[in-house]
Parts: structure tokens; C-alpha cells; sequence
């Protein structure tokens, strides 16, 4: 099973908008609150500006009260990003039984979110 060129196309839209907006607000959290210990604090804190996501504990967060993601302290930026679109497809997409296809999507991706923050 392979993903069609229009679904190519549309997931990878998908990843490289999160890709940008996750990354540029990292950047721009970095500038604001200067000094944090962990690369992991400013991805919390661009997760903080997207819509639908909420912190629910310290290092957990809950999209559209559906899914939620753990982070780490220590984890890099990038596998917060794809955390964040495996969440997202999940919920939005509604993969249903078809796991296999869900795990094709992600995994298309985050080759392209790979290919993004080089």
C-alpha cells in the first residue's frame, strides 16, 4: 500500500508548515526566555502557542483533549516536531483500524520534517 500524489502532497504540506511554525517558535522562545537548561524547554514552550494543544502536567501535553505526548527534558526540538505530527494526524486524520497506513503516513512524514530541518 502506498500513499497516493495527492496524499503525499497534503501530508507534506502538513509537515513542513508544523515543521516551520514549531521551529521558528522555538527560535523565538530561545530569544525570549534566554537561559533554559534543556533544548526540550523551548519546544514546551512553542507547543504552548499551538492551537489545541494544553499542558496537562509539567512534561505532558493533551491535543484537542484526544491524544497527549510526553516530553522529556533533553529531548531535541526535532522529535518533539514529529511527536507533535504523529498526534495530530492521529487525531485530525482518524487513521481508525488501518494502522498500518497511520504508521505509513507518519513515517512519510518525518522523512519529511528530516528533510526540512537539514
Amino acid at each position: 500500500m502506498s500513499l497516493s500524489r495527492l496524499e503525499k502532497f497534503t501530508y507534506k504540506r502538513i509537515a513542513k508548515g508544523l515543521y516551520r511554525a514549531m521551529a521558528t517558535s522555538a527560535l523565538v522562545m530561545k530569544d525570549k526566555y534566554p537561559g533554559k537548561k534543556y533544548h526540550s524547554d523551548y519546544g514546551k514552550l512553542a507547543l504552548d502557542t499551538r492551537p489545541h494543544w494544553k499542558q496537562v502536567k509539567d512534561s505532558q501535553y493533551r491535543y484537542k483533549n484526544e491524544a497527549s505526548i510526553n516530553i522529556e527534558d533533553g529531548e531535541s526540538i526535532l522529535s518533539i516536531i514529529k511527536s507533535v505530527y504523529a498526534t495530530e494526524v492521529y487525531v485530525t486524520y482518524e487513521p481508525g483500524s488501518d494502522v498500518d497506513r497511520y504508521l505509513e503516513i507518519v513515517d512519510y512524514g518525518n522523512q519529511i520534517i528530516d528533510k526540512a530541518s537539514r
